[in-house]
């Protein structure tokens, strides 16, 4: 239930980004620029849509791409085997 909710969540954010960035540009046009400014063009909630198809997916495998990292710092944190990994000539 939090993955959801946390999905819920992140979908909804970026889907505001969008508009939070017209929001952005629009505070620093200068009057010249001002007088032409364009509608929201389709692109931009497909594209939207998108990042949040990732987000979601993401949210998903965060699991399992946790353990995978969990045991990758653990082989990392063997000295021995990680020199002999590396450098099989260095130790004994």
């Amino acid at each position: 239930m939090y993955l959801f909710a946390g999905a819920v969540i992140l979908s909804a954010a970026v889907l505001e980004v969008n508009y939070l960035f017209r929001v952005a540009a629009s505070m620093y046009r200068t009057n010249a620029q001002a007088a032409s400014v364009s509608a929201p063009r389709g692109n931009d909630l497909a594209v939207a849509s998108g990042l949040s198809i990732v987000l979601l997916v993401s949210v998903v495998l965060i699991a399992p791409l946790g353990a995978r990292v969990e045991q990758i710092a653990s082989q990392a944190a063997d000295l021995p085997r990680y020199v002999q990994t590396v450098n099989p000539g260095v130790l004994p």
